[in-house]
């Protein structure tokens, strides 16, 4: 009994190996790449001057560093995990299996941009 429940187990690891991977070197570097995007956005909010006023409503006028990293952290991983969740769900899908990128890619965007902005207003 103990034998085949091993054998058991053994055959459906092999055949969960055998799938492709969810989190391979695309996923890592895309989700990377928001991470850092993240970052440099969070670090030039959090380094405000008095006369710069914070847009984002979850913030709030004046965030702490605690609440913007609070907020970015929370954020993050809820977008880490919607596209491991979206990649994997349509992984066999033609043209859905790369729609996990979109949204890692704007908020990146996005991200880039604001900092940059935060930066060329002299708010950091």
């Amino acid at each position: 009994m103990r034998k085949s429940l091993t054998l058991l187990l053994l055959l459906s690891l092999a055949a969960v190996a055998a799938e492709a991977k969810v989190a391979d070197k695309k996923f890592w570097i895309t989700v990377g790449g928001l991470g850092v995007a993240k970052a440099f956005d969070a670090g030039t909010t959090a380094r405000y001057t008095p006369s710069c006023v914070e847009t984002n409503p979850l913030l709030g006028p004046y965030p702490s560093t605690r609440r913007v990293i609070a907020v970015n952290s929370g954020y993050f991983a809820g977008e880490v995990a919607l596209a491991y969740v979206l990649k994997r769900v349509f992984r066999r899908h033609r043209w859905l299996g790369k729609a996990w990128t979109i949204e890692p890619v704007v908020q990146g965007t996005r991200h880039i941009y604001f900092g940059a902005r935060n930066i060329a207003e002299g708010c950091t």
